[in-house]
């Protein structure tokens, strides 16, 4: 069987695309297209790199929650994770910023309550994986304290963006949904975020457990999921990941 050499590849793939080392099977190739739709050639018989990036990436098989995170989550981008129990939910968190550091993104964890609650932080996500204190002292990991997020949720993304865009890095931020305030109110804020990023891309997510949505009716719960790009709800045993999209006309 014969082989396609790194210049072939490169010559496919478009000028600048690192391979890495080695050679790749057709029959390799032919079997990723049969699952996928192909991306289309370019007059000069070249992919565009973004479109051969998309496919190669749709063609993973991930097999843990960072890797299924990093086939779903995008620049700019915000959804709700929904999980069953705090711990779920700080392993999500956990893979989030994971997802964030694999990206080159400064990633922040933004917080409600007392100083001390940042190292309950920093152990649940160690625990799940994240290298908290590598990243604490790279300075591309932070624990901010929120200083009012019933009402300056906006403002506090916009004072990160400042800061970050500074240092030259995408800003990945996870945030905890607020309990205490009324749900108009919550998805208000969520909205406000949601423009922000529109202007100044950014990567968010806001954490909720199950619990408090079980008060919701179902209508309220569909507003909640529409005012985020995308749902992520993890359970003991299953991860669930959907894109809300307008629909289009007739």
């Amino acid at each position: 069987m014969g082989l396609v050499g790194r210049g072939r590849a490169e010559h496919l793939a478009g000028v600048g695309l690192p391979l890495g080392p080695g050679r790749v099977r057709p029959g390799a190739l032919q079997r990723l297209a049969q699952r996928l739709r192909p991306p289309e050639l370019r007059q000069d018989g070249r992919v565009p790199r973004p479109a051969l990036e998309e496919f190669l990436r749709r063609g993973m098989r991930p097999q843990t929650l960072v890797g299924h995170l990093h086939a779903f989550l995008t620049l700019p981008d915000h959804v709700i994770g929904v999980a069953t129990t705090p711990d779920l939910l700080h392993r999500f968190d956990a893979a989030f910023l994971q997802v964030g550091e694999a990206r080159e993104g400064t990633l922040v964890k933004v917080y409600t309550g007392e100083p001390a609650a940042a190292d309950d932080l920093r152990q649940a996500f160690a625990r799940h994986g994240l290298a908290v204190a590598r990243l604490e002292e790279e300075g591309r990991l932070h624990f901010e304290q929120e200083a009012d997020p019933r009402g300056g949720r906006a403002e506090t993304l916009r004072r990160l963006l400042d800061r970050e865009t500074a240092a030259g890095r995408p800003l990945w931020a996870a945030f905890d949904w607020v309990e205490d305030v009324g749900l108009d109110a919550a998805l208000r804020q969520q909205r406000e975020l949601r423009a922000v990023i529109h202007e100044r891309p950014a990567t968010l997510a806001t954490g909720v457990v199950e619990r408090v949505m079980d008060d919701w009716s179902l209508a309220e719960q569909r507003r909640a999921r529409h005012a985020h790009h995308g749902l992520i709800s993890l359970s003991a045993t299953h991860a669930f990941l959907g894109r809300s999209v307008p629909l289009p006309p007739d």
